[in-house]
C-alpha cells in the first residue's frame, strides 16, 4: 500500500479521504478550507454513521468554531 503522504493527490478525491500532508497543502495553496473540510466530514459522518454506529458524541459547535479559527490562522499565514 501506498502511502498517503507519497501518493499524488487527485482532484476527485473528496476531502475526508485526504490525510493530513494532502489537506495541509491544499490549506496552504487556497484550493481548500478547514471548514469545508470538516463540512465534507460532517456529510460522511451523517451517511456511515447510521450503519456504523461508531459515534457517542460530536461537539458540531466545537467543530466549527475550531474549523473557522484554523482558516482564520491559514488566510493570515500563521
Amino acid at each position: 500500500m501506498i502511502s498517503a503522504a507519497l501518493r499524488a493527490p487527485t482532484a476527485a478525491a473528496p476531502p475526508w479521504q485526504l490525510g493530513a500532508v494532502e489537506l495541509s497543502q491544499a490549506f496552504a495553496n487556497g484550493s481548500l478550507s478547514p471548514v469545508e473540510a470538516l463540512d465534507s466530514t460532517l456529510e460522511r459522518m451523517r451517511v456511515v454513521q447510521p450503519r456504523i454506529n461508531a459515534l457517542v458524541a460530536c461537539d458540531l459547535e466545537g467543530a466549527r468554531a475550531t474549523a473557522q479559527a484554523s482558516a482564520l490562522r491559514w488566510r493570515r499565514g500563521a
